[in-house]
């Protein structure tokens, strides 16, 4: 299941049982596994492999397998999407 607004970049590996919620920027070469989540406004960054659920915005690093970064609270929010 995808959200709104999200962005996925080419060669994004995700298996059938990934969800990701609005806003949400998936880079380029990530591979998901198992049943994983993206909270919305989580950003990963490419070449990241992700196992474990990613709270909502939160960015992750492209370490392998990719852990949980700083909260993203403060960035702007993307495109038409508003933080509530």
């Amino acid at each position: 299941m995808v959200g709104e607004h999200t962005a996925i970049a080419a060669q994004a590996g995700l298996s059938g049982s990934t969800i990701l919620g609005a806003c949400v920027r998936i880079g380029g070469q990530v591979g998901f596994a198992g049943h994983t989540t993206v909270g919305d406004y989580g950003i990963v960054t490419a070449q990241s492999g992700v196992d474990k659920d990613i709270p909502e915005k939160c960015i992750v690093s492209a370490l392998r397998p990719a852990r949980t970064g700083r909260n993203s609270a403060s960035r702007p929010p993307c495109g038409s999407c508003h933080p509530s």
